[in-house]
């Protein structure tokens, strides 16, 4: 009950964030080209299944390549506007078509640590952050994509010797942060700032950090939070950030790992929020997730790695990914190491070039995982791609219904299965079932005078509470299109339950209401169509078709149908 409570409180705290959602990619083969790289091979990246990539800004050197990449704006030199003129043009190119979703890199982390104390150093960093959002807004770019991981080692967020005490440098830290913010917002006050963890995964109130710190020493000194108050404090109305943890990595939808992470990101770590900023945080605070690709291709004794599911780790990275897109507020990022995204004009560039430990394959993500472009897309796309690929089964005649007996035939052979006591088949057609809460109420049954291209039907009579019934297992993640149709009954209704092993999951949360809904067709068939996907925790579909009558009404039903679609189905 807890576990659900919490999930239903997720759901209520995204509703604020319904918006269309989206694919970011981010991968070694990204950090390693330049703009004129990405726009020379734009064609290519945007038949990708991604709205948006991660940006590398450089500089020329003296000879005019670009070489210098400018990737830290804590410590690189001072950044001056004339210098990414250039950068700026060819970000616009980018954004211009179908990648409308980018995000302009940095680091958190820099080379060498900077003193709380050095007013001139964090002056410099404030500058250069102010640049960058304007190279954002300038390009047309979505926004920043913020990598914190302290790769240099310079323990920037952890008190060192030689800080003030504790409370001092905590509120440096937030000083900092404010002041790295202000100058942002000066230049892009709408901008979206995108984090591989804000929150780090670590949801432990400041009274237990400052206690770490007094006791266990410096290293245990975690200023970051503090910092990020400060950003907080600074956040401009207009401007979003998204919490995109790395930490989902390693979540796993099989153990509904997203809706955790995503309810302790909202709820469980704004206990790490100063209580002056929880409103902020609320309405402008967004979560999203890091998904690692290598996890799906890695061998499943490698520690970082997902198991097959049903014998596919494509179907565990379709179920991973849907569970997480579903999650997130708008943003999830896909990260990969081992391959590229596409077949690069600069290949030597980019599978031998530096950094020199980025040893990337020559094969791209689609060949090494056939049939990842069709997932992803048919998981960012939502209902979008589900009405692709139904329309393409209708085309070419590979539509199969689950059902057994749609056309309510009484002389086919079908049986009803994984029924309940109150259920009954008495007077139906084969494989169809009914149940009403009180079994004295109105009547039911086969009709054989009206059908929708022959002359049968189900019907039934002043029954207020009651439906007829069709199930079938299932499986975690699966999409099905779901469809009735009827005559009169104007509070009929449909809709798909879930079981789980022959237990109900609870109705409240798990429901999906499908209406009847448009114009009747000329005999006076109405339709009811939608899809759904299979939540985490169920292995069966019911299909209910209610009935909602008065005493003097007649509703009639016809060829109901669940079919399974998949990516590969779309054309």
């Amino acid at each position: 009950m807890k576990k659900i409570l919490a999930l239903l409180m997720l759901m209520a705290a995204s509703a604020a964030f319904a918006a269309e959602k989206h694919f970011i990619g981010h991968s070694w083969d990204l950090l390693k080209v330049n703009t004129d790289d990405l726009v020379r091979n734009l064609a290519e990246l945007e038949k990708l299944p991604l709205d948006g990539i991660s940006i590398s800004l450089s500089v020329k050197s003296d000879d005019g390549k670009r070489r210098n990449y400018t990737r830290n704006v804590l410590s690189d030199g001072v950044w001056t506007k004339e210098s990414y003129a250039e950068e700026i043009q060819n970000i616009r190119k980018i954004s211009s078509g179908k990648l409308k979703h980018n995000f302009v890199l940095t680091n958190f982390a820099p080379e060498k640590r900077l003193d709380w104390t050095d007013d001139a150093a964090w002056e410099k960093a404030a500058g250069n952050a102010a640049v960058l959002a304007w190279i954002v807004k300038e390009g047309g770019a979505r926004g920043i994509m913020v990598d914190p991981e302290d790769y240099p080692k310079t323990n920037q967020f952890y008190l060192q010797p030689g800080d003030p005490s504790y409370a001092e440098t905590t509120a440096l830290a937030r000083k900092r942060g404010a002041q790295i913010m202000k100058a942002m917002a000066s230049e892009n006050p709408d901008i979206v700032i995108l984090c591989f963890g804000f929150l780090r995964g670590t949801f432990k109130k400041f009274a237990d950090m400052k206690a770490e710190a007094e006791k266990k020493g410096f290293s245990y000194g975690n200023l970051w939070i503090q910092f990020y108050n400060g950003i907080l404090d600074e956040l401009p109305p207009g401007a979003r950030i998204v919490d995109a943890t790395e930490a989902g990595y390693v979540c796993s939808a099989a153990y509904s790992d997203f809706y955790h992470l995503a309810f302790s990101i909202n709820r469980m770590a704004r206990e790490l929020i100063a209580p002056e900023n929880h409103e902020k945080f609320l309405r402008q605070c967004q979560v999203g997730f890091g998904l690692y690709i290598d996890m799906y291709i890695t061998p499943e004794s490698h520690e970082w790695s997902h198991p097959a599911t049903d014998g596919s780790r494509m179907k565990t990275l379709f179920n991973d990914f849907s569970q997480a897109m579903t999650c997130a507020d708008e943003y999830c990022w896909i990260y990969g190491e081992r391959y590229g995204w596409i077949k690069w004009d600069c290949q030597e560039k980019v599978l031998r070039g530096s950094p020199p430990h980025m040893k990337i394959r020559p094969e791209t993500w689609e060949e090494m995982l056939p049939g990842l472009t069709k997932n992803l897309r048919f998981i960012a796309e939502g209902e979008t791609a589900y009405r692709d690929a139904y329309e393409n089964l209708v085309k070419t005649g590979k539509l199969v219904n689950r059902i057994a007996n749609p056309e309510c035939s009484p002389g086919k052979k079908a049986n009803a299965e994984g029924g309940a006591q109150d259920w009954t088949s008495e007077n139906l057609p084969p494989g169809w079932v009914f149940w009403r809460k009180n079994p004295n109420e109105g009547s039911f049954g086969l009709d054989t005078t009206t059908g929708m291209g022959d002359s049968f039907s189900v019907k039934a009579s002043g029954v207020d509470e009651g439906c007829f019934i069709h199930s079938i297992d299932v499986k975690p993640g699966e999409i099905y299109a779901c469809e009735a149709f009827k005559k009169g009954g104007e509070n009929s209704r449909m809709k798909i339950r879930w079981m789980h092993d022959k237990k109900w999951l609870i109705t409240y949360k798990y429901d999906v209401p499908i209406p009847f809904c448009g114009e009747p067709d000329e005999q006076g068939w109405q339709r009811a169509f939608g899809f759904v996907q299979v939540p985490p925790e169920a292995n069966r579909l019911h299909l209910l078709i209610g009935t909602g009558l008065k005493p003097e009404e007649t509703v009639r039903f016809d060829n109901p149908g669940i079919y399974l679609i998949t990516p590969e189905d779309l054309p």
